[in-house]
C-alpha cells in the first residue's frame, strides 16, 4: 500500500484556524485525546449519508427550528472571508471533498475514491460523486473542484489547504474525475483537502456569496443579518438525504453573559464555547456538556520588524508572561502551560521536545524580563498588542500590559474585529505582540510550526530562517514518522533559539447541547455535520 494512502489513519480531535474547537458529545468529560499520529495507519472509510432518526421525530419538534449560538461574525458568508466562529456555520452551505471524524474514521463527501497513481506517491486520481447539484440547480463536477482549489491557491490565508498540489501537472479527465499531482510527496495535503470548500464555478460572484452562499450542502440560507442571525431551512435536493432538522438559525452572541443568559431562557439549543467557570450551572439548565482540548495553544506571535526585532527583546517579553494567571482566567485552572511552540495535546508531541530553551524550562521571571528587557533596549520603550476582539483574548492582553509594565515595558491593546484582524496581523509592521491560535488539519505539531511561517512571516528574514525554511521542508516532504520527528527536533533548536512566537495555555472547548437534539458529532475543527441532527 502506498504510503500516501496510508496517511488516511486515526488523527486528529479537531482544528482550524480560526475558530473556538469543539469537543466529542456526551455528559461532561475530560480530554478526549485519543487520536495518534496517521501518516503511516490504515483508517476505516464511509460513505456520509443521514443517520438521524427521522421516526422519532414527532409533535412540535417536527417543524421545530433549531437554535444554534456563533460568534464573530465576518460580515460575509463567503467561505474564504469566514473566520472564528462563522467557519463551522459555513458547513450547513458547503462541503469538502472528504472530512475525518475524531476517531480517525474518513468519511466521503464529494469525493467517492482518492488512489494513488504509480509508486512514487506524487500523482492520484479522485474520483468524484455524481448526480450531485449546487443549491442553485447546476451540476457539481470536476471543474468545480478544481476552481475551488485554485481560488485558494491564490489567498494568502487559505493557500495551505493546497500547499503541496502541482497546478501545472493536475488536470480534469472528465466531469467527475481529477488527475491530482503533487509538487512532492506530502503527508499534510490529504488532511488539507478536509478544509477545502468546494464553490461553484459557473455562478461565481464574490459579492453575491458574501450574502447568499451556493454550495452543495444540507442547507440554502434563507436571510443574513450581520451580527444578528444566519436563518437556513432544509435543501430538499441534499444528495445525503433530506435533513431530519428542517430549519436551523444561527444566532449572533459574541459575549459570555449573553450566552449564559441565552442558555438560561432555552434561546439556543447549541453552544460551542460556553464558559468553562458556568458549566456545572448550565448542566443544571438541562443541558448535555462536553470539554475538549484541541490540539492548539493560545499564542503570543512576535513582530520582528520593530523593538522585538532582537532575540534578547522576545525573551524579555516571554519571560514576564505571567502564563499560569493568564490560563486562569481563560479556564479556570483546567487548562496548563505548553512546554515547546505548539500544544502537548498534538499527536505527534514526543518529551524531548518540551523545555528546549530556558524560557520553557523557567518560564515566567520577572528577574529575568527585566535583565533582557536592560540588555535589548526595551525599558521605556512602547509595544503594540492586538487581538482579535475575542472576550478573552482582550483580557489576556490586558495581563500581559501588567506583566510588562512590571519590568518596564509600556504597551498598548489594539483590538480588531475578525475580519479585519486577519489582514493587520499578515503586515508585521502593524503590532509587536499579536494573540492568536496556532492550529493544524492532522493535530500534528510540525504541522504547526514548518506552515504557519509561511502563513504569518512575522518579519523574520535571515540565514537562520533560511536554514529553518530547510528543514521544514524536509518535514513536509518526509512520509517516515521518525525520521520526520528527528527534523521537527532540529526544527525546534532553531525555532526556541529565535523565539518568533511564545504559547500562553493550551486551549480547552465546552460545549453545551439541548437534551433534546441528538446526533450531535464534532469533526474537524470543531464543526458539525448539521444534516446529522435531529430532534429527540
Amino acid at each position: 500500500m502506498s504510503k500516501m494512502k496510508k496517511t488516511f489513519a486515526i488523527m486528529l480531535a479537531l482544528i482550524m484556524m480560526i475558530s473556538l474547537l469543539a469537543g466529542c458529545g456526551g455528559r461532561k468529560t475530560g480530554d478526549t485525546n485519543t487520536a495518534s499520529d496517521t501518516t503511516g495507519s490504515n483508517t476505516s472509510t464511509s460513505d456520509d449519508t443521514n443517520t438521524g432518526d427521522a421516526s422519532s421525530i414527532s409533535g412540535d419538534n417536527a417543524d421545530r427550528t433549531l437554535n444554534i449560538a456563533t460568534s464573530g461574525d465576518t460580515g460575509t458568508l463567503y467561505p474564504l472571508a469566514a473566520s472564528g466562529g462563522f467557519v463551522s456555520l459555513e458547513y450547513a452551505f458547503y462541503e469538502p471533498v472528504w472530512t475525518l471524524k475524531a476517531n480517525g474514521e474518513q468519511v466521503w463527501k464529494l469525493a467517492t475514491a482518492y488512489e494513488p497513481v504509480g509508486t512514487d506517491d506524487i500523482e492520484f486520481t479522485m474520483k468524484l460523486r455524481e448526480g450531485v447539484k449546487f443549491s442553485n440547480g447546476n451540476d457539481f463536477t470536476a471543474d468545480d473542484v478544481l476552481f475551488s482549489m485554485e481560488m485558494c491557491k491564490d489567498d494568502p490565508r487559505f493557500y495551505l489547504n493546497v500547499t503541496g498540489i502541482d497546478f501545472d501537472k493536475t488536470n480534469i479527465v472528465d466531469d467527475h474525475t481529477i488527475d491530482v499531482w503533487y509538487t512532492a510527496p506530502s503527508y499534510t495535503q490529504n488532511n488539507a483537502f478536509t478544509q477545502l470548500m468546494i464553490m461553484d464555478k459557473e455562478s461565481f460572484d464574490v459579492e453575491s456569496l458574501s450574502q447568499h452562499p451556493i454550495g452543495t450542502g444540507p442547507y440554502i440560507c434563507t436571510d443574513y443579518v450581520v451580527n444578528s442571525h444566519v436563518s437556513c431551512t432544509a435543501n430538499p435536493d441534499y444528495w445525503g438525504g433530506e435533513p431530519n432538522v428542517k430549519s436551523i438559525e444561527f444566532k449572533v452572541i459574541n459575549e459570555s453573559a449573553q450566552i449564559v443568559n441565552a442558555l438560561e431562557v432555552h434561546d439556543v439549543d447549541i453552544v460551542s464555547g460556553i464558559p468553562v467557570d458556568e458549566m456545572d450551572y448550565i448542566e443544571s439548565l438541562g443541558y448535555n456538556i462536553s470539554t475538549v482540548f484541541g490540539g492548539y495553544a493560545n499564542t503570543a506571535l512576535y513582530s520582528f520588524a520593530g523593538a522585538l526585532a532582537t532575540k534578547e527583546a522576545r525573551y524579555a517579553v516571554s519571560y514576564a508572561m505571567d502564563r499560569e494567571s493568564m490560563s486562569q482566567l481563560m479556564y479556570k485552572g483546567l487548562s496548563s502551560v505548553p512546554n515547546y511552540p505548539a500544544s502537548e495535546y498534538c499527536i505527534d508531541y514526543e518529551e524531548r521536545y518540551g523545555n528546549m530553551h530556558d524560557t520553557y524550562a523557567t518560564g515566567y521571571s520577572v528577574e529575568k524580563a527585566k535583565e533582557y528587557a536592560e540588555k535589548a533596549g526595551l525599558v521605556g520603550k512602547t509595544l503594540t498588542i492586538i487581538t482579535n476582539g475575542m472576550e478573552a483574548y482582550n483580557d489576556v492582553a490586558a495581563i500581559m500590559k501588567e506583566n510588562l509594565e512590571a519590568v518596564g515595558i509600556n504597551s498598548e491593546i489594539k483590538s480588531y474585529d475578525s475580519a479585519t484582524y486577519f489582514s493587520v496581523v499578515m503586515d508585521e509592521s502593524n503590532f509587536d505582540i499579536a494573540l492568536f491560535y496556532l492550529s493544524s488539519p492532522a493535530r500534528l505539531g510540525c504541522d504547526i510550526i514548518s506552515a504557519y511561517l509561511e502563513f504569518i512571516p512575522l518579519g523574520w528574514h535571515d540565514e537562520g530562517r533560511d536554514q529553518y525554511g530547510e528543514v521544514c521542508t524536509n518535514i513536509k516532504n518526509t512520509l517516515d514518522e521518525k525520521v520526520r520527528a528527528d527534523y521537527t527536533y532540529d526544527a525546534l533548536k532553531i525555532f526556541v533559539d529565535y523565539d518568533p512566537w511564545y504559547p500562553i495555555c493550551e486551549a480547552l472547548t465546552a460545549n453545551a447541547e439541548s437534551v433534546d437534539i441528538s446526533g450531535a458529532e464534532y469533526y474537524l475543527a470543531g464543526n458539525l455535520y448539521y444534516q446529522d441532527l435531529y430532534w429527540n
